[in-house]
């Protein structure tokens, strides 16, 4: 007797805590400021509290069940559903962003956080969800990320109107090259040519060779000053990209050269290249260059010079080898600097512009140029291209 009413007693007791505990656990939930809510096991809506009916203006009893998702904007319910249905049955806690109905018909934007509550012996015993309104800080985030972007925007219009300005001033450059000082470099080289004619018999011989060296001095001049009309005119008179066949560019430039080729027996192997988008005009001149350059700076042995292309990493790298003279490893960074020279090739006619014409088109191009080489080893310049927008087009030359 006095056993069973202890048992009862005890009964009362546990039962009177366990309601002291629930009623605290609603209370807390009360005072938070998120909309926070309940869902038994199964994932059915079981509480809600008074900031949901609050902000939402629905009745506690419309939430529960599953009548919560008529609350959340139309284009976020499958995904909430399908992440309540996923979470329900690997009983994981996670997190997700959602747009939920104000009284006024707003939609505002919350983070909200659903984890598993357990017993003791932990089985899932309910599911307790808290929703915080993110909307005031995301509208901060974008106001400050859309004044970066018109600083940004600010930024790149000046940088646009100077390179404008410096464009121009390399038009103006270019107009002077081509006038002011071809002009009378022509002038110097006719009378010179005028002088050589009418008194070279009185001269004598080393008459003749100062007339001689001058005028190979006013060639010398007046391809120096071309040279840099190409050099400034990569960006002053470049042209709209458009698609390129560059087997068709390589072999317009190898009956350009016609003339050196069968002076020096080069023998000049293309492999299939490809079509990318770029100004025919410059990839032309990239590759002449490129192609002369290995001619004139040619070792003893004939002439054997390789184009090809790879597909590699999203880019086309292609490749221009020859087995000339080499270059020392020291020097591969400077021989694309405007005007340099190395003494090793001071014998060979060239004014140091070239690889740096090649640099200019290529970065124009988005793409990079570089060199391997090594002295009496030949020398390889490889340089890469981005794709053209309906790439591929002669497939993977060499592709990996």
């Amino acid at each position: 007797m006095d056993s069973s009413h202890h048992d009862i007693t005890e009964r009362r007791r546990t039962g009177y805590a366990l309601r002291e505990s629930g009623s605290r656990y609603r209370i807390l939930l009360e005072s938070l400021p998120q909309l926070v809510w309940t869902s038994r096991p199964d994932g059915a809506c079981c509480y809600v509290s008074r900031q949901w009916v609050e902000y939402t203006g629905v009745k506690a009893d419309q939430l529960w069940g599953l009548g919560w998702i008529d609350v959340l904007h139309p284009d976020d319910r499958q995904r909430v559903q399908d992440h309540w249905r996923q979470g329900i049955q690997t009983e994981n806690a996670y997190e997700i962003e959602s747009r939920i109905r104000r009284v006024d018909g707003i939609y505002r934007r919350f983070t909200t956080w659903v984890v598993p509550i357990r017993d003791t012996a932990g089985q899932l015993v309910e599911w307790l969800g808290s929703s915080t309104d993110v909307e005031d800080q995301l509208q901060a985030f974008n106001a400050e990320l859309e004044q970066r972007v018109r600083n940004r925007v600010a930024d790149l219009t000046r940088a646009q109107e100077v390179l404008e300005m410096r464009n121009l001033d390399l038009q103006q450059f270019a107009y002077m090259a081509s006038h002011d000082l071809k002009t009378p470099l022509r002038t110097i080289s006719g009378f010179l040519e005028l002088l050589g004619t009418t008194y070279g018999g009185q001269l004598g011989v080393k008459g003749a060779d100062w007339i001689r060296r001058a005028s190979d001095g006013a060639r010398r001049l007046e391809a120096l000053i071309d040279n840099l009309l190409a050099y400034s005119r990569v960006d002053s008179q470049a042209q709209p990209f458009e698609l390129v066949e560059l087997g068709e560019v390589v072999a317009d430039c190898l009956e350009d050269l016609g003339a050196e080729i069968q002076a020096s027996g080069a023998e000049i192997i293309a492999g299939t290249l490809p079509t990318v988008a770029g100004d025919r005009t410059q990839l032309t001149q990239l590759f002449q260059n490129l192609l002369g350059n290995a001619i004139k700076y040619r070792s003893a042995k004939r002439p054997l010079i390789r184009v090809s292309a790879q597909w590699k990493k999203n880019e086309w790298i292609f490749a221009v080898a020859d087995n000339g003279v080499g270059i020392e490893p020291e020097h591969h960074e400077k021989i694309f600097e405007l005007f340099r020279r190395l003494r090793t090739h001071k014998s060979l006619i060239g004014d140091g512009i070239g690889l740096s014409v090649c640099r200019r088109i290529v970065t124009r191009h988005g793409g990079k140029i570089w060199v391997e080489s090594q002295p009496g080893q030949g020398c390889t310049v490889l340089f890469t291209l981005v794709p053209s927008s309906i790439h591929p087009i002669n497939s993977h030359a060499n592709d990996e």
